[in-house]
């Protein structure tokens, strides 16, 4: 069960942030924010003029055990705590959907043998930083992909970062050609990338392991 005091807690620091130091004070405790790195930054691509935009900055934490967790039941209903194969075959099966970052990066983490890797890797690959990753949509004949930077059909122009661009070419043909891929098809396909290198970053793999410990799927209202 949740503990009593934390319904109140949560209200008054959504009405002011600042008293989240309040409540770290009563309980004499320090957040281990060090214990957070940096992974990635992602901005949602230009869809339609007015459309919802954001820039989201995911943040790794190597845990032995889950901790505990209570959803607010506002902005999240449930949480579950799964292996990145898992993830995936959840959303193969529709059991839950994933928006393209979170994808992504769940394919991402499925690199790594074990969680002593992986945090190892972000230890490493900490001083360099991270770059902010913004998708261009391409509209193929019959369906639509994500080119990520990286790929050679990417285009830092603001022409086509703030549109759309198309093709008469089908899906299946796109992800067929080129040297240097870093793309992604929607409905979700295994990401192609032939011949990128991405510094600081592993390529996507078909080799999700078991053995990464868990990794928390949050749940929101529609």
């Amino acid at each position: 069960a949740p503990p009593p005091a934390l319904a109140d807690w949560r209200a008054r620091v959504r009405r002011d942030p600042r008293h989240f130091l309040s409540l770290c004070a009563q309980l004499d405790c320090t957040p281990d924010i060090w214990a957070l790195h940096d992974w990635s930054v992602w901005i949602t691509p230009f869809s339609r003029p007015g459309g919802s935009r954001f820039e989201t900055t995911f943040f790794l934490c190597c845990l032995n055990e889950p901790p505990p967790v209570f959803p607010d039941l506002v902005e999240v209903v449930d949480c579950q705590w799964s292996s990145p194969s898992e993830a995936i075959e959840r959303l193969i099966s529709k059991e839950i959907l994933l928006a393209p970052p979170q994808f992504y990066e769940i394919r991402r983490l499925g690199n790594f043998a074990s969680l002593s890797d992986l945090h190892k890797f972000s230890l490493d690959r900490e001083s360099e930083g991270t770059e902010r990753w913004m998708p261009i949509i391409l509209l193929t004949a019959d369906g639509m992909i994500h080119l990520l930077p990286g790929d050679e059909m990417y285009l830092e122009d603001a022409n086509f970062l703030e549109n759309c661009m198309s093709t008469e070419k089908k899906t299946e043909e796109i992800m067929n050609e080129g040297l240097c891929q870093h793309k992604t098809r929607v409905p979700y396909n295994v990401g192609e990338n032939k011949g990128l290198e991405c510094k600081g970053t592993y390529l996507l793999e078909d080799n999700l392991s078991e053995e990464l410990t868990y990794m928390g799927i949050c749940r929101s209202h529609p």
